[in-house]
């Protein structure tokens, strides 16, 4: 997963995703994605960890 800061960095140059300090807000966007993917009934695969 990829996760950028579009306000100071809207090129996307900065992936924050390896970072300790987003590390609790991507597993919650992870939680999230897994979750809309089941309610649309269509890809049952795990997201990849970023670790």
């Amino acid at each position: 997963m990829e996760l950028y800061n579009l306000k100071d960095d809207p090129q996307e140059y900065t992936n924050l995703a390896g970072k300790p300090t987003f590390k609790t807000q991507l597993g919650k966007m992870k939680q999230f994605l897994a979750e809309a993917r089941k309610a649309a009934g269509g890809l049952n695969r795990s997201v990849p960890s970023s670790d």
